[in-house]
């Protein structure tokens, strides 16, 4: 376990720069995803230091099987890479546990280890003991009030299942800081929720998530982590046409395709109007390629 110590860069600072960025285009934020120990970090590693990214996010993958003492991703950071991460960091925290007094202690762990910000979420497989995403936020509002931090707390939003802003506007009064998004994996279906979800936020910061996919497979995985219905029209079209790359003779075809991809995504994170920056999400060691190949305008 790597002893870690607060940022001097600390939660207020990352804050300051997340409101900053939105106001201001030229600013734009840029943090991305840390594997852990899916992946060897030199399958990584250049990415990192090609993009620099002003914050690492790291994730939290655990199950119900995952036994409660299990390290924080943050606390598992070999000490040579984490020397290596940019001085910010987020350690996201998902709301599936055993008991609401498991989770506790797992807010309790998150923050007083001190990243710049906690990410709540729901996690990929919520359970019938599962907080609701609010109950959580509000947990760790008494406990960052109680452990005396400024520790910023971001929540996730998803642009692509409905248009409504409910659940943006239940995060905001139980005190969410500011938001990273699902993937835009439909642009037209981001820019329609986008339409409604500014006004709603209230001046709080968002940061656009940004897949780097590089296979039908990764573009499926995606779909089922948003829950975006595969038989929805947009969804179809898209995947098909990864799949075109697939069938193309040409050996580069598909990572011609992706490489084109990912530009466009990122072309269309730089054109949406006040969003505060770019969390990148890789994901497989493809997607880390490719995000060091497509360096990006947005990193500071």
């Amino acid at each position: 376990m790597t002893p870690l110590t607060a940022s001097p860069l600390g939660g207020a600072a990352f804050l300051n720069a997340l409101r900053r960025a939105a106001a201001d285009k030229s600013s734009r934020v840029l943090t991305m995803e840390h594997s852990g120990s899916r992946l060897p970090w030199p399958s990584c590693a250049p990415a990192w230091s090609m993009l620099r990214p002003c914050a690492a996010v790291h994730t939290d993958l655990r199950g119900l099987s995952t036994p409660a003492t299990k390290p924080l991703a943050l606390e598992d950071v070999p000490g040579q890479v984490l020397s290596t991460l940019p001085p910010l960091h987020v350690q996201a925290v998902a709301a599936h546990a055993r008991s609401a007094a498991e989770l506790g202690l797992r807010l309790q762990s998150a923050l007083r280890l001190k990243p710049a910000a906690l990410l709540l979420v729901s996690g990929d497989s919520p359970s019938k003991t599962s907080l609701d995403t609010v109950a959580l936020l509000q947990m760790a509002v008494s406990l960052r009030a109680e452990l005396a931090l400024d520790t910023v707390l971001l929540c996730a939003a998803n642009p692509l299942l409905s248009l409504s802003t409910d659940t943006i506007a239940r995060k905001l009064d139980a005190g969410c800081d500011g938001f990273i998004t699902q993937p835009a994996l439909l642009p037209s279906r981001f820019d329609a929720w986008w339409e409604v979800a500014q006004p709603a936020l209230r001046g709080c910061p968002m940061l656009l998530g940004l897949a780097a996919p590089c296979t039908p497979s990764d573009v499926q995985l995606w779909y089922r982590l948003a829950g975006v219905d595969g038989n929805d029209a947009d969804a179809v079209a898209l995947l098909s046409s990864w799949r075109v790359a697939v069938d193309q003779v040409h050996p580069g075809a598909l990572a011609a395709h992706a490489s084109r991809s990912y530009a466009a995504a990122m072309r269309h994170a730089a054109g949406v109007p006040g969003l505060a920056g770019v969390h990148l999400m890789p994901v497989t060691a493809g997607g880390y390629a490719l995000a060091a190949a497509s360096q990006s305008p947005l990193a500071f």
